[in-house]
């Protein structure tokens, strides 16, 4: 750009002034040219054929280019390809209407190949020479093209989500409603401006609390019904989240209304379907437990035919009344056994505490073994490794010695020839996870574990369940087996299970000594 003091005639007019006036005309050129070159806006002086005349220097560094390398170049250099063409129209223009400012949009690309965005006024007027020059200002609207951009996104997706959206002021007054919330209302009169949101609330106090809950938490989210045009309810969730700028002062809520009438049909239906399926597969339960309760009612039964044909075959020869006593002993003892599997098999949620009393746990174990001792081969031998002055325990005999007697018929189903079954009673410390960090307390553990069966690993896994089929063991134990981890866990006590292949199976009894 020419200096002021360059030209001729500005020096024959400032001849007569002092040298003061003079520093002060170079330091106004000196304050022009520094706000030409750093002032944060595009400045090009071009002529009326695109060749670069001037550029400042901010305009050159924010392409990536120094002034010199712009200087004297077409301006089309630093225009996008495909927006050259419309460029050079505007410039032609600009020159054909001399002083008339002229405006368009378009892409620049800096030295680095990147793209901007600008906004150009451009107007030309003639120089000293009368030539046309044209004078350009040009602003970088790049953020603005990638922000509308991206509010033309944000408004695309708003008016075309499939749920029901409003934004309101936090009066609850509907600034503003898609396509779909016009849809769930039924009307384009509840998406006017004054409409208030709160109209479509069946309960004015339920609305009260979600607006109050979003103003202080900035969401809510739940399941109601709200009240359409045509004054039918629907079933929706909702969705509120708190619009808010601190600096322009303003606050408002975004609405999300998703319609799920239908899902709550579909749920309706599906819990019919549900009970209806529910009570074919306690019938079915039913008809299980009956079969398996039969089976194991058999095994008393046995027993108990067995004494009373013996009885009357030899009731005249039985001179010893202690004789007799015992036979009816074992009578009564195995009508009992049968009484209890009964009531157990008919609730196994409620445990009748009415018989617990303290007893003897080896003494209740011998009890029980001693009924079913006719079932042990001579190829199985029983060792019992009782712990002598173990403390009594509270619990219910009948039921307790049920438990042990499934569990030892379970392993005598699973026991071929040459096997040993061995039980153990001990007092032992409580080491489980919930004893923690609380000083240890004392149980009573009782172990019945053979030393060459197996269950395997799958059957394993479901082997209380009387409904699950375990192909390893006899299936007409498996409802002993649910009943005695029942009653063991109603006495606050614990039922566990191992097994390994050549190595035998272990079940292990765990029970309190304080309840």
């Amino acid at each position: 750009m020419k200096s002021v003091l360059s030209s001729p005639t500005r020096q024959k007019d400032i001849s007569h002034l002092s040298v003061t006036n003079i520093a002060d005309a170079n330091l106004d050129t000196f304050s022009f040219k520094l706000i030409f070159d750093e002032i944060p806006v595009m400045y090009f002086i071009v002529d009326r054929d695109g060749i670069i005349l001037s550029v400042n220097k901010y305009g050159a560094q924010h392409l990536g280019y120094e002034q010199k390398e712009l200087v004297g170049k077409h301006v089309q250099c630093v225009i996008h390809q495909d927006d050259i063409k419309h460029v050079k129209k505007q410039m032609k223009q600009c020159v054909n209407k001399l002083n008339r400012v002229f405006e368009w949009e378009f892409r620049k690309i800096c030295k680095d190949g990147s793209v901007l965005y600008v906004k150009e006024s451009a107007r030309a007027i003639r120089n000293e020479a009368a030539e046309a020059i044209i004078l350009i200002v040009c602003e970088d609207i790049t953020h603005d093209i990638e922000l509308n951009t991206q509010l033309e996104i944000i408004s695309l997706a708003f008016h075309s989500s499939s749920s029901a959206m409003v934004i309101t002021d936090s009066e609850s007054t509907i600034l503003l409603a898609n396509n779909a919330f016009k849809i769930l209302a039924h009307s384009e009169k509840k998406t006017s401006g004054m409409q208030k949101i709160s109209d479509l609330f069946i309960d004015p106090y339920q609305f009260n609390e979600i607006h109050k809950a979003t103003l202080q938490s900035a969401s809510w989210h739940g399941e109601l019904k709200i009240r359409s045009a045509d004054d039918k309810f629907i079933n929706i969730l909702l969705r509120t989240s708190l619009i808010k700028d601190d600096i322009r002062k303003y606050t408002g809520i975004a609405w999300s209304f998703a319609d799920i009438s239908d899902r709550i049909l579909e749920d309706q239906e599906l819990y019919r379907m549900r009970e209806k399926t529910a009570i074919v597969e306690k019938k079915a339960i039913i008809g299980q437990l009956t079969s398996r309760l039969m089976h194991e009612i058999n095994n008393p039964l046995h027993i108990i035919l067995g004494k009373l044909y013996f009885l009357e075959r030899n009731v005249s020869e039985c001179n010893n009344s202690q004789q007799l006593y015992d036979h009816l002993g074992k009578i009564r003892e195995q009508v009992y056994r049968i009484n209890t599997l009964v009531k157990n098999t008919q609730n196994f949620t409620r445990q009748n505490l009415k018989y617990f009393d303290t007893l003897d746990v080896n003494l209740m174990i011998d009890k029980n073994l001693n009924s079913i001792g006719k079932r042990l081969s001579e190829n199985i031998r029983l060792h019992k490794y009782y712990q002598m002055g173990l403390p009594n325990i509270v619990g219910d005999e009948i039921n307790l010695g049920l438990a042990v007697t499934n569990i030892f018929l379970t392993l005598l189903n699973l026991s071929n020839d040459e096997n040993e079954i061995l039980i153990y009673s001990s007092l032992v410390d409580d080491h489980s996870e919930i004893k923690k960090g609380r000083q240890q307390e004392k149980h009573i553990e009782i172990r019945i574990e053979d030393t060459n069966s197996y269950i395997a690993e799958n059957d394993l896994a479901s082997l209380f369940d009387p409904l699950i089929d375990k192909k390893s063991i006899n299936s007409s134990n498996s409802l002993g087996l649910t009943i005695a981890k029942d009653i063991i866990e109603k006495h606050y006590g614990h039922l566990h299970v191992e097994s390994h292949l050549n190595m035998g199976t272990k079940f292990i009894i765990t029970l309190p000594i304080n309840q």
